[in-house]
Protein backbone atom coordinates (compact mmCIF):
# COMPACT_ATOMS: atom_id res chain seq x y z
CA UNK A 1 0.00 0.00 0.00
CA UNK A 2 1.06 3.62 -1.29
CA UNK A 3 0.36 5.68 1.68
CA UNK A 4 -0.08 9.43 2.35
CA UNK A 5 3.31 11.17 1.48
CA UNK A 6 4.19 13.83 4.17
CA UNK A 7 7.16 16.26 3.29
CA UNK A 8 9.04 18.19 6.40
CA UNK A 9 11.33 21.10 5.37
CA UNK A 10 13.66 22.45 7.77
CA UNK A 11 13.68 25.99 8.43
CA UNK A 12 14.78 26.39 12.20
CA UNK A 13 17.78 27.32 11.85
CA UNK A 14 20.01 30.22 13.13
CA UNK A 15 22.13 30.96 9.45
CA UNK A 16 24.69 32.88 11.55
CA UNK A 17 27.09 33.15 8.82
CA UNK A 18 24.50 35.68 6.99
CA UNK A 19 25.56 38.08 9.86
CA UNK A 20 21.66 39.20 9.71
CA UNK A 21 18.62 39.00 11.88
CA UNK A 22 16.83 38.01 8.85
CA UNK A 23 16.46 34.12 9.05
CA UNK A 24 18.42 32.80 6.32
CA UNK A 25 15.30 30.98 4.13
CA UNK A 26 14.02 34.51 4.19
CA UNK A 27 16.77 36.11 1.96
CA UNK A 28 15.36 36.59 -1.69
CA UNK A 29 17.23 34.99 -5.21
CA UNK A 30 16.09 36.83 -7.91
CA UNK A 31 13.11 38.09 -5.49
CA UNK A 32 11.67 35.12 -3.99
CA UNK A 33 12.53 33.81 -0.49
CA UNK A 34 14.88 31.01 -1.22
CA UNK A 35 11.72 28.97 1.29
CA UNK A 36 9.46 29.43 -1.61
CA UNK A 37 11.29 27.71 -4.13
CA UNK A 38 11.41 24.91 -1.82
CA UNK A 39 8.15 25.14 -1.09
CA UNK A 40 7.04 25.49 -4.66
CA UNK A 41 9.27 22.24 -5.45
CA UNK A 42 7.43 20.66 -3.40
CA UNK A 43 4.04 20.96 -4.13
CA UNK A 44 5.09 19.63 -7.35
CA UNK A 45 5.37 16.15 -5.74
CA UNK A 46 1.88 14.29 -5.12
CA UNK A 47 2.05 15.46 -1.60
CA UNK A 48 -0.90 15.03 1.34
CA UNK A 49 0.90 17.60 4.04
CA UNK A 50 3.98 20.01 3.53
CA UNK A 51 5.14 21.04 7.04
CA UNK A 52 7.67 23.46 7.80
CA UNK A 53 9.95 23.57 10.87
CA UNK A 54 10.16 27.23 12.28
CA UNK A 55 12.36 28.67 15.00
CA UNK A 56 14.80 31.47 14.59
CA UNK A 57 13.10 34.62 13.73
CA UNK A 58 9.30 32.00 13.61
CA UNK A 59 7.52 35.48 13.47
CA UNK A 60 8.94 36.10 10.67
CA UNK A 61 8.98 32.62 8.56
CA UNK A 62 5.31 32.17 9.82
CA UNK A 63 4.23 35.64 7.95
CA UNK A 64 6.00 34.53 4.89
CA UNK A 65 3.69 30.97 5.50
CA UNK A 66 0.57 31.95 5.90
CA UNK A 67 -0.34 31.74 2.69
CA UNK A 68 1.42 28.53 1.22
CA UNK A 69 -0.92 26.06 2.58
CA UNK A 70 1.65 24.77 4.59
CA UNK A 71 1.64 23.14 8.45
CA UNK A 72 4.09 24.44 10.88
CA UNK A 73 6.19 23.29 13.62
CA UNK A 74 8.38 24.66 15.94
CA UNK A 75 11.55 24.46 17.20
CA UNK A 76 12.30 26.36 20.10
CA UNK A 77 15.58 25.08 20.91
CA UNK A 78 18.00 24.18 17.72
CA UNK A 79 19.36 20.80 19.09
CA UNK A 80 20.09 19.16 15.79
CA UNK A 81 18.28 17.86 12.80
CA UNK A 82 17.30 14.61 15.21
CA UNK A 83 15.57 17.06 17.26
CA UNK A 84 14.16 18.73 14.39
CA UNK A 85 12.21 15.52 13.56
CA UNK A 86 11.29 14.81 16.79
CA UNK A 87 9.69 18.53 17.23
CA UNK A 88 7.54 17.35 13.88
CA UNK A 89 6.64 14.41 14.95
CA UNK A 90 3.03 15.22 15.64
CA UNK A 91 2.20 16.32 12.50
CA UNK A 92 3.04 13.38 10.84
CA UNK A 93 0.15 11.29 9.05
CA UNK A 94 0.24 7.39 10.15
CA UNK A 95 1.51 5.41 8.34
CA UNK A 96 2.85 7.60 5.86
CA UNK A 97 6.17 8.53 4.07
CA UNK A 98 8.15 11.46 4.99
CA UNK A 99 10.61 12.92 3.08
CA UNK A 100 12.78 15.47 5.12
CA UNK A 101 14.78 18.02 3.38
CA UNK A 102 16.62 21.24 4.54
CA UNK A 103 15.17 24.91 3.96
CA UNK A 104 18.27 26.20 2.17
CA UNK A 105 18.60 23.80 -0.70
CA UNK A 106 16.78 25.90 -3.56
CA UNK A 107 18.20 24.17 -6.43
CA UNK A 108 16.59 20.43 -5.64
CA UNK A 109 14.15 19.15 -8.23
CA UNK A 110 10.73 17.76 -7.51
CA UNK A 111 12.01 15.00 -10.41
CA UNK A 112 14.73 13.78 -7.85
CA UNK A 113 12.40 13.60 -4.78
CA UNK A 114 9.99 11.37 -6.71
CA UNK A 115 12.26 9.29 -7.74
CA UNK A 116 13.97 9.06 -4.26
CA UNK A 117 10.26 8.84 -2.89
CA UNK A 118 9.10 6.49 -5.71
CA UNK A 119 12.14 3.89 -4.99
CA UNK A 120 11.24 3.92 -1.59
CA UNK A 121 7.95 3.18 -1.50
CA UNK A 122 8.29 0.35 -4.71
CA UNK A 123 11.19 -1.44 -2.72
CA UNK A 124 9.48 -0.87 0.91
CA UNK A 125 12.42 0.66 2.41
CA UNK A 126 12.73 1.76 6.05
CA UNK A 127 14.67 4.53 5.09
CA UNK A 128 16.00 5.61 1.42
CA UNK A 129 18.39 8.89 1.25
CA UNK A 130 20.09 10.84 -1.07
CA UNK A 131 23.93 10.42 -1.37
CA UNK A 132 26.63 11.84 -3.78
CA UNK A 133 30.04 11.03 -4.81
CA UNK A 134 32.48 13.95 -5.09
CA UNK A 135 36.69 13.26 -5.62
CA UNK A 136 36.89 15.83 -2.51
CA UNK A 137 34.48 14.81 0.08
CA UNK A 138 36.14 17.28 2.95
CA UNK A 139 33.29 18.37 5.16
CA UNK A 140 30.47 15.52 4.50
CA UNK A 141 29.06 12.85 6.02
CA UNK A 142 30.55 9.72 4.83
CA UNK A 143 28.21 6.86 3.91
CA UNK A 144 29.98 3.52 5.36
CA UNK A 145 28.87 0.13 3.57
CA UNK A 146 29.78 -3.02 4.60
CA UNK A 147 30.81 -5.63 1.68
CA UNK A 148 27.54 -6.40 0.40
CA UNK A 149 27.40 -2.61 0.08
CA UNK A 150 24.27 -2.62 2.62
CA UNK A 151 24.66 0.85 4.57
CA UNK A 152 26.02 0.56 8.11
CA UNK A 153 26.43 4.25 9.16
CA UNK A 154 26.74 7.87 8.37
CA UNK A 155 30.08 9.16 9.68
CA UNK A 156 30.79 12.78 10.52
CA UNK A 157 33.52 13.88 8.73
CA UNK A 158 35.35 15.33 12.05
CA UNK A 159 34.77 11.47 13.05
CA UNK A 160 36.24 9.77 10.45
CA UNK A 161 39.15 7.39 10.49
CA UNK A 162 41.84 6.80 7.91
CA UNK A 163 39.84 4.55 5.98
CA UNK A 164 36.38 6.16 6.42
CA UNK A 165 38.26 9.64 5.15
CA UNK A 166 38.62 7.91 1.81
CA UNK A 167 35.17 7.30 1.33
CA UNK A 168 33.99 9.43 -1.36
CA UNK A 169 30.17 8.59 -0.90
CA UNK A 170 28.41 11.42 1.13
CA UNK A 171 25.22 11.93 2.40
CA UNK A 172 23.37 14.76 0.70
CA UNK A 173 20.85 15.77 3.73
CA UNK A 174 17.82 14.66 2.31
CA UNK A 175 15.79 11.43 3.24
CA UNK A 176 12.49 9.68 3.12
CA UNK A 177 11.64 7.94 6.18
CA UNK A 178 8.51 5.44 7.03
CA UNK A 179 6.55 6.23 9.42
CA UNK A 180 6.74 3.12 12.07
CA UNK A 181 10.20 3.65 11.88
CA UNK A 182 10.33 6.98 13.33
CA UNK A 183 7.97 6.17 15.73
CA UNK A 184 9.97 3.33 16.90
CA UNK A 185 13.39 4.32 17.06
CA UNK A 186 13.21 8.42 16.65
CA UNK A 187 13.06 8.47 20.70
CA UNK A 188 15.97 6.29 21.02
CA UNK A 189 18.23 9.04 19.73
CA UNK A 190 21.03 9.99 21.92
CA UNK A 191 22.72 13.92 22.24
CA UNK A 192 25.52 12.28 24.25
CA UNK A 193 28.28 14.05 21.64
CA UNK A 194 30.25 16.91 21.59
CA UNK A 195 27.56 18.90 19.94
CA UNK A 196 25.24 17.84 22.71
CA UNK A 197 22.67 17.36 19.61
CA UNK A 198 20.52 14.74 18.27
CA UNK A 199 21.35 13.87 14.86
CA UNK A 200 19.14 12.43 12.64
CA UNK A 201 22.50 10.53 10.52
CA UNK A 202 22.17 8.24 13.92
CA UNK A 203 19.01 6.39 12.47
CA UNK A 204 21.24 4.88 10.00
CA UNK A 205 23.49 3.00 12.27
CA UNK A 206 19.94 2.37 14.79
CA UNK A 207 18.18 0.90 11.88
CA UNK A 208 21.16 -1.33 10.74
CA UNK A 209 21.33 -2.55 13.86
CA UNK A 210 17.85 -3.50 13.80
CA UNK A 211 18.08 -4.86 10.46
CA UNK A 212 15.82 -2.38 8.63
CA UNK A 213 15.47 -1.79 5.03
CA UNK A 214 17.82 1.04 4.29
CA UNK A 215 18.73 1.93 0.64
CA UNK A 216 19.97 5.10 -0.78
CA UNK A 217 19.85 6.98 -4.39
CA UNK A 218 22.85 8.47 -6.27
CA UNK A 219 22.25 11.99 -7.15
CA UNK A 220 24.22 12.56 -10.87
CA UNK A 221 23.52 16.74 -10.59
CA UNK A 222 25.39 17.67 -7.61
CA UNK A 223 24.08 21.30 -7.82
CA UNK A 224 20.66 20.28 -6.83
CA UNK A 225 21.51 20.05 -2.94
CA UNK A 226 24.02 23.35 -2.97
CA UNK A 227 22.96 24.35 0.12
CA UNK A 228 23.31 28.13 1.39
CA UNK A 229 25.68 29.41 4.51
CA UNK A 230 26.68 32.56 3.46
CA UNK A 231 26.61 35.44 0.90
CA UNK A 232 28.86 34.42 -1.03
CA UNK A 233 27.25 31.21 -1.59
CA UNK A 234 23.71 33.39 -2.16
CA UNK A 235 25.37 34.83 -4.89
CA UNK A 236 26.31 31.88 -6.89
CA UNK A 237 23.15 29.97 -6.57
CA UNK A 238 21.13 33.50 -7.51
CA UNK A 239 23.88 33.59 -10.61
CA UNK A 240 22.63 29.97 -11.38
CA UNK A 241 18.93 31.11 -11.27
CA UNK A 242 19.29 33.93 -13.12
CA UNK A 243 21.44 32.19 -16.02
CA UNK A 244 17.86 29.25 -15.73
CA UNK A 245 15.52 32.26 -16.32
CA UNK A 246 17.69 33.76 -19.36
CA UNK A 247 17.97 30.42 -21.13
CA UNK A 248 14.13 30.06 -20.50
CA UNK A 249 13.24 33.35 -21.98
CA UNK A 250 15.69 33.06 -24.90
CA UNK A 251 14.42 29.64 -25.98
CA UNK A 252 10.39 31.41 -25.60
CA UNK A 253 10.99 33.87 -27.91
CA UNK A 254 12.56 36.72 -26.29
CA UNK A 255 15.39 38.40 -27.35
CA UNK A 256 18.37 39.20 -24.93
CA UNK A 257 21.41 41.65 -26.79
CA UNK A 258 23.61 40.57 -23.76
CA UNK A 259 22.49 38.17 -21.34
CA UNK A 260 25.00 38.57 -18.64
CA UNK A 261 24.00 42.76 -18.01
CA UNK A 262 20.47 41.95 -17.49
CA UNK A 263 18.71 41.22 -14.08
CA UNK A 264 15.46 39.52 -14.35
CA UNK A 265 13.41 38.36 -11.34
CA UNK A 266 11.71 35.26 -10.85
CA UNK A 267 8.14 36.42 -10.97
CA UNK A 268 8.59 38.72 -14.36
CA UNK A 269 5.96 37.63 -17.21
CA UNK A 270 7.05 37.61 -20.53
CA UNK A 271 5.06 37.27 -23.81
CA UNK A 272 6.65 36.89 -27.22
CA UNK A 273 8.42 38.39 -29.47
CA UNK A 274 9.63 41.24 -27.06
CA UNK A 275 13.35 42.71 -26.58
CA UNK A 276 15.78 43.59 -24.08
CA UNK A 277 18.80 46.02 -24.41
CA UNK A 278 21.61 45.55 -22.13
CA UNK A 279 21.60 46.56 -18.58
CA UNK A 280 18.37 46.28 -17.83
CA UNK A 281 16.64 45.09 -14.66
CA UNK A 282 13.14 43.63 -14.56
CA UNK A 283 11.64 43.19 -11.19
CA UNK A 284 8.39 41.59 -8.76
CA UNK A 285 5.18 41.30 -10.82
CA UNK A 286 6.02 43.15 -14.25
CA UNK A 287 4.56 41.84 -16.91
CA UNK A 288 6.01 42.68 -20.54
CA UNK A 289 3.41 42.34 -23.19
CA UNK A 290 4.65 41.34 -26.87
CA UNK A 291 6.72 43.50 -28.93
CA UNK A 292 7.69 45.71 -26.09
CA UNK A 293 11.43 47.11 -26.33
CA UNK A 294 13.19 47.47 -23.14
CA UNK A 295 15.77 49.99 -24.10
CA UNK A 296 19.50 50.28 -22.17
CA UNK A 297 19.41 50.87 -18.39
CA UNK A 298 16.15 51.44 -17.80
CA UNK A 299 14.45 49.63 -14.26
CA UNK A 300 11.15 48.66 -14.03
CA UNK A 301 9.09 47.02 -10.89
CA UNK A 302 6.18 45.41 -10.57
CA UNK A 303 5.44 47.43 -14.36
CA UNK A 304 2.84 46.14 -16.74
CA UNK A 305 3.59 47.28 -20.51
CA UNK A 306 1.33 47.52 -23.04
CA UNK A 307 1.48 45.52 -26.94
CA UNK A 308 4.67 46.80 -28.58
CA UNK A 309 5.48 49.73 -25.96
CA UNK A 310 9.28 50.84 -26.30
CA UNK A 311 10.60 51.75 -23.04
CA UNK A 312 13.11 55.03 -23.77
CA UNK A 313 16.71 54.47 -21.92
CA UNK A 314 17.08 55.40 -18.31
CA UNK A 315 13.50 54.55 -17.79
CA UNK A 316 12.48 54.33 -13.91
CA UNK A 317 9.03 52.87 -14.20
CA UNK A 318 6.88 51.25 -11.23
CA UNK A 319 3.62 49.41 -11.21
Amino acid sequence: MRGKTNILILAAGLGKRMKSEKPKVLFDLLGKPILGYIIETCKNIKNDKIIVLVGNRADMVTEFLKDKNVEIAHQNEQLGTGHAVMCSFDKFDKNSNIIVLAGDVPLITSETLSKMLEKHIKNKNDITFLTMKLEDPSGYGRVVKDKNYNVVMIVEDKDCDKKEKKIKEVNSGVYVFRYDFLKKYLKTLSNKNNQKEYYLTDLIKIGFKEKSKIETILLENLIEVSGINDREQLSKIEEILLKRKISNLLKNGVTIKSPNTCYIENDVVFESDVTIEPFVVIKGKSVIRKGSVISSFSTLENYETSQNQIVPPFSNLKG
